[in-house]
């Protein structure tokens, strides 16, 4: 990418734009406006948000002056201004004359922009490469979250553990059916106390294990492997964690203990070579030349591609998927990422086994932000 001299833009809210939260410390409800020019930035978000925005912008990594659309556009033009006007006025402000926006800029409000005369260039990469390397008090809220998580993951855990097999192998706890709903359920309480919201769990059983982000329903049936992925977030700072583990409730057949032995194998081989420096490719194919050894290859399977068919893992913070990624790719772990190690494997009739783990990429090695134990069969 180009090096940018004019001004930089973001629309959107918390979940939507999180550079603009990042960058600004306020974590939007509504659609907010950043404009950022030489360590200086306007926010604009409505006007019942101005003193909130206001205090969030005491901790941003830069100045950040804080406006409604009406406190900062003509008045004779606040009324019909739209977000292009409140662009332009914020770029008059900081005294740019021209403006760059991410890749995922809304593409109304950036026609709009070109329709008025600004000049205006779509990045080709992210705009806040920054934000891959995490401050250590950043690490500190995603091991918030990750401990959450490995709370929220041992008590799913533990509920299957403590289920009896009834009829045609289903399992029962309590009495009543267990099933993959009741385990969610658990999961959300656990994470509720903790200030944290549970986003798309997965917890699937059987051949719906088969499928990486099937979320799973039904219910849970003993001998079988669960696959239980939790990714939440925290509702005060934005920021995710991410723990997947998969148990069965026993006895399990003998293919089932060998693939998940191949994964366990995978994942220790990648989560020793985690360090600042590692290429991310070199652990991606470690990670499925262990399992390819253990007997598991990667292959088309009656027009479908079965085996070990996702990265090795990605980065987690204000996004729960960002930077770095960690595929059969270029590129290099550094010291403040924080990634997860996941590698998995999937054949339909048989299911499918992923473990994983959210960790900060250290210049030694790796430090496991939370855990939970690594047991197959409960």
């Amino acid at each position: 990418m180009k090096r940018l001299t004019g001004a930089q833009a973001w629309y959107g809210t918390a979940e939507t734009c999180p550079d603009l939260q990042y960058l600004s410390g306020f974590a939007a409800v509504d659609p907010a406006l950043l404009v950022a020019h030489r360590k200086r930035a306007v926010l604009i978000v409505p006007a019942m948000e101005v003193s909130r925005a206001n205090r969030a912008a005491r901790s941003a990594r830069m100045r950040v002056y804080v406006h409604s659309p009406a406190g900062i556009v003509p008045a004779d033009r606040a009324r019909a201004s739209r977000p292009e006007d409140w662009i332009i006025a914020a770029m008059n402000k900081l005294g740019a004359r021209e403006v760059a926006v991410p890749a995922d800029f809304p593409v109304g409000i950036a026609l709009a922009l070109r329709r008025k005369g600004v000049k205006m260039t779509v990045a080709d990469a992210g705009l806040v490469p920054s934000r891959r390397t995490k401050t250590p008090a950043e690490v500190r809220k995603i091991a918030e979250v990750q401990r959450a998580t490995a709370a929220a993951m041992c008590a799913a855990v533990k509920t299957i553990a403590a289920s009896e097999s009834g009829p045609g192998g289903k399992l029962r706890y309590a009495g009543r059916p267990l099933t993959a709903e009741a385990i969610k359920q658990t999961i959300e309480r656990e994470l509720a106390t903790r200030r944290c919201q549970a986003s798309r769990t997965i917890v699937a059983c059987g051949n719906q294990a088969a499928d990486p982000h099937e979320t799973g329903h039904g219910p849970l049936r003993a001998g079988q492997a669960i696959v239980i992925d939790i990714f939440p977030r925290h509702r005060e700072s934005g920021y995710w964690g991410d723990m997947t583990r998969t148990v069965a409730r026993g006895p399990v057949a003998g293919k089932l203990k060998q693939l998940y032995a191949a994964v366990l194998a995978a994942q220790r081989a990648a989560l020793a070579m985690v360090k600042a420096g590692a290429a991310v490719r070199s652990i991606h194919r470690a990670a499925a030349r262990i399992m390819e050894q253990h007997g598991w290859p990667t292959e088309i399977r009656n027009n479908r591609r079965v085996g070990f068919i996702h990265g090795t893992g990605h980065g987690v913070g204000l996004e729960i998927h960002e930077a770095p990624s960690l595929r059969d790719a270029p590129g290099r772990l550094r010291a403040g990422d924080v990634i997860t190690i996941e590698p998995g494997l999937y054949y339909p009739g048989l299911g499918g086994v992923r473990i994983e783990d959210t960790v900060l990429v250290t210049r030694e090695g790796y430090k496991m932000l939370a855990s939970c134990p690594k047991r197959f069969e409960v």
